[in-house]
């Protein structure tokens, strides 16, 4: 590459360079949230006292090299140091001091230089009489084009110093005998003046261009930024359409729920009504167990767990607690079902003269579950059943069958010291069960007067509480019988309701449901 390429690069590179620096000092003070108008007044500010300092040094190196004046050195250092001052304020955000602090300490300066200038005899000349006032004027009112429009009263207190000494400039000289009278014409000076006019013209054309080019840029900024407006506010707006859309379809969603769950609850109450009639009531077994205790508290409004009382004659009956699978809806009709085919079963087997026995019972009971389910032992049938302990009571005879599906029986007896005998059921269910007996077994137990029996479902034992939420366990279940054996039933069952609800206690929720039957024989 040729010489002249060379220096056409260095030539283009410094360049850059200098455009580069101008930039980045352009911008000091600037950042992303802050509003466009205050940016534009930022970076106009900055580009003029960049031009500011720029003219500064090419005047007043005219007028040392040319006029000899030898205070041009200490002006221009105080100049650059209020420049530099306003552009440091100017980078920490503090625009307005900035703009005060060139409004009125450079009029101030040049007021000051130009009268120690003259008291030593260097510029009594016409030209340099005028030429401070005229920088005087231009840089008092530059508080107005920068603050004057956002901060009036600011505005009008920073051109109020640089304008004062405008106007006091000729009465200040005359003051020190140095007024208009005592200067002079000179040619050297007057080809100053007119190089500075020139110079002046160039600052104020540079200076427009400037202007013209940050008003272009910010403009623009200001119409991406009013187009981007414009295009969030129509996107809220199909946004907020779209919500009141969804809004309106919300609510017609919450009206149906809520329709269909007050016919659900309706429907659940019903079937609560229709489960109620079908237990034994209260009055036939108080007439039928005497002292006796039923805790009774579904998980849902009816129940999977169910009890059975019927009575064969004065001193022979049939009682029952089961527990069916699930709970809610689904365990209520199972246990409709189990109630109704118990009383086919023991109907029947009256009616044909048949001997009651416990397991024989079960079994029979078994038989219909699996029927009416259509369990056949295939994959993918349902697998519903229940447990249940099946006792039938001899007063007379004073002894009990008993017959278990995963389901247990206790007797807690009053001697010496009382004691609970434990009635252990078959370890299968009533439905369809791939490691079943052919039949059930049936326990006979001999009764004495005083004895407790107590039958009941697993959710009781089962429930979660206490301080660590563990299960309530047969063994603590065990010792609370135990413990209130000898207590009447009503006290029985009252201490049972209580003992739960401690256990649950806030954090905790009934996970099935609870079935606790007490009869003293």
């Amino acid at each position: 590459m040729s010489t002249s390429g060379h220096s056409i690069t260095r030539l283009r590179r410094f360049f850059c360079k200098v455009v580069s620096v101008w930039v980045k000092l352009s911008r000091l003070g600037l950042t992303v949230d802050m509003p466009i108008y205050r940016q534009k007044t930022i970076v106009l500010f900055n580009q003029l006292v960049l031009i500011s300092a720029l003219i500064t040094s090419y005047v007043m190196l005219i007028m040392l090299v040319v006029l000899h004046l030898h205070y041009m050195p200490m002006m221009f250092a105080g100049i650059l140091c209020i420049l530099v001052v306003a552009q440091f304020m100017a980078y920490r955000k503090k625009i307005v001091l900035a703009v005060l602090t060139t409004s009125t300490f450079l009029p101030f300066l040049l007021l000051c230089t130009s009268v120690y200038s003259k008291l030593h005899g260097e510029s009594n000349t016409l030209f340099l009489y005028f030429t401070p006032r005229v920088f005087i004027g231009m840089y008092a009112i530059q508080s107005v084009a920068f603050i004057g429009f956002s901060n009036q009263k600011k505005g009008i207190l920073g051109i109020i110093p640089g304008v004062l000494i405008y106007i006091l400039y000729d009465v200040i000289h005359r003051f020190f005998g140095i007024g208009l009278d005592r200067m002079y014409y000179d040619p050297i000076h007057h080809r100053s003046a007119v190089m500075a006019t020139a110079i002046s013209f160039v600052f104020v054309s540079i200076l427009i261009v400037i202007l013209q080019n940050i008003n272009q840029f910010y403009e623009k900024i200001v119409i991406q930024q009013k187009d981007d407006l414009q295009f969030k506010a129509q996107q809220i707006e199909q946004q907020r359409n779209e919500i009141e859309a969804q809004h309106e379809s919300v609510v017609i969603q919450m009206a149906e729920i809520v329709s269909q769950k007050k016919l659900i609850l309706d429907s659940i109450n019903y079937a609560r009504n229709i489960q109620s009639a079908i237990f034994p009531s209260q009055d036939h077994t108080d007439q039928i167990l005497k002292d006796h205790f039923i805790f009774f508290k579904p998980r849902n409004t009816v129940s999977g767990d169910f009890y059975f009382l019927k009575e064969i004659n004065e001193d022979f009956f049939v009682l029952a607690a089961a527990d069916c699978t699930g709970h809610g809806v689904p365990g209520a009709f199972m246990s409709i079902l189990g109630i109704t085919f118990l009383n086919d079963i023991i109907s029947l087997n009256i009616e044909r003269g048949k001997a009651l026995l416990a397991n024989d019972i079960l079994d029979q009971l078994r038989s219909k579950i699996k029927t009416s389910l259509h369990q056949t032992g295939e994959i993918g049938e349902l697998q519903d059943g229940m447990d249940i302990a099946l006792c039938i009571i001899d007063r007379q005879m004073m002894c009990m069958q008993y017959a278990g599906a995963n389901s247990p029986a206790y007797i807690i007896r009053r001697g010496a010291s009382t004691e609970l005998f434990e009635l252990k059921p078959d370890s299968m269910p009533i439905g369809i069960y791939k490691n079943k007996k052919d039949a059930f077994a049936n326990q006979i137990v001999r009764l004495e007067p005083g004895d407790a029996l107590y039958l009941f479902s697993d959710g009781y034992k089962d429930q979660f509480g206490g301080t660590d939420g563990r299960k309530y366990l047969s063994r603590n279940f065990k010792e609370l019988l135990l413990s209130i054996a000898i207590l009447p039933m009503a006290e029985q069952r009252k201490i049972l309701e209580e003992t739960h609800n401690a256990w649950i206690g806030d954090q905790f929720e009934q996970l099935d449901d609870i079935l606790v039957m007490g009869v003293r024989i």
